[in-house]
């Protein structure tokens, strides 16, 4: 949350956003005391707060802070042990590594964390990437501002000099993992082609005949249109995030997101929001508009939304592939046998009888008997 939530431009914008319908007219009736009791919440005690607040964290979130202190942990614990077993041969400050406390001085979080960066190893003993051991980093700078509110120990922070060894540290080791190799293949999900995307039209993977093929047509086109990618972002869809309408263009269907894991919903500083948008579609400078707005980071460019022509094209993009035209010839008729045509004489003739044949194409021949 940044520090200006509270200012009073963005208590207007707020109050500015309200719909009528939001607010109590309270001119318009009067409640009974019993009324006035029953209208409000129970009170609610301090873990109910904290369990609020804890809430608003992403729950990968959570996995990673309590992942970084585990290897904090586990790395404090080993060196300590070869402490005690081996002794030190460095004339250092402090012999034994410290907990992660509200007690914790900025001094010794500086002095172990530097040895931290240098020291930590997987579990196979072989080096974090350069991501991870700033993702380890961050998790435990986010642990110690949610468990003790220890805001001064903001390592990350370039305007605070105390840490500059510890930040000038995690850079020079992030730059010699990555001079290394380290971690160099990233991870990322194999991209379908279009080639591809048809072919489970075909054979059967996609369709609408029953519901395994339609849970997976929905399946991947909610992901592939409309971006959604974690598990529970799908199972927590209802129907009303969809609103089918129809304008100049044809029928369409927007889909209203819900909270995520990258959109937890909570406070939107909407000034900045329509101030950075309308100077995007204005092709005004990124860094102009960071200036205008107030943003130091790159978070601005989640205000380039899109216009509706261009919602419109990338609709079009993402539509699944056209049914192909069926190229499986009618079937015919086998051709027709040449047509006979008798001519009977007269059955009263007890003399031999001779049939006149004559074929389609003219020819004629007689049979006697």
């Amino acid at each position: 949350m940044s520090d200006d939530v509270w200012t009073m431009e963005t208590l207007t914008q707020i109050d500015n956003s309200l719909e009528s319908n939001d607010l109590d007219d309270v001119e318009d009736f009067q409640l009974t005391k019993e009324q006035e009791q029953a209208r409000f919440s129970n009170p609610v005690s301090e873990e109910e707060i904290l369990d609020l607040q804890r809430s608003r964290i992403p729950r990968n979130t959570k996995r990673n802070t309590q992942w970084s202190v585990n290897v904090y942990d586990g790395w404090a614990c080993a060196r300590n042990t070869r402490v005690k077993t081996y002794g030190t041969t460095h004339s250092e400050r402090y012999a034994y590594v410290v907990t992660l406390t509200k007690d914790i001085t900025a001094e010794e979080f500086d002095f172990w964390m530097c040895r931290f960066i240098c020291e930590v190893r997987r579990q196979d003993g072989s080096p974090y990437p350069s991501m991870s051991l700033k993702s380890l980093c961050l998790g435990i700078l986010r642990y110690i501002k949610e468990e003790y509110k220890r805001f001064d120990l903001n390592l990350m922070a370039t305007d605070n000099a105390q840490f500059s060894r510890l930040r000038a540290t995690l850079d020079g080791q992030m730059k010699k993992l990555d001079s290394e190799g380290v971690g160099n293949v990233v991870k990322q999900a194999k991209h379908t082609s279009p080639l591809e995307e048809e072919k489970l039209w075909e054979t059967g993977t996609f369709g609408i005949d029953n519901s395994e093929f339609l849970f997976n047509t929905v399946y991947f086109y909610n992901c592939k249109i409309f971006g959604l990618r974690a598990a529970d972002e799908h199972s927590s869809l209802h129907v009303d995030q969809f609103v089918f309408g129809k304008d100049d263009e044809g029928e369409f269907v927007d889909f209203l997101g819900g909270t995520c894991k990258n959109n937890q919903g909570g406070l939107k500083q909407g000034g900045k929001v329509r101030t950075a948008t309308r100077l995007f579609h204005n092709k005004v400078d990124e860094q102009l508009v960071r200036e205008m707005t107030g943003h130091r980071s790159l978070a601005v460019r989640a205000y380039k939304c899109t216009s509706e022509t261009q919602e419109k094209e990338i609709s079009d993009l993402l539509q699944p592939p056209k049914p192909k035209e069926s190229k499986i010839e009618p079937k015919t008729s086998p051709p027709k046998s040449p047509v006979v045509t008798c001519i009977l004489p007269d059955k009263s003739d007890a003399k031999p009888v001779t049939i006149k044949c004559t074929k389609r194409n003219g020819d004629s021949f007689e049979i006697m008997f």
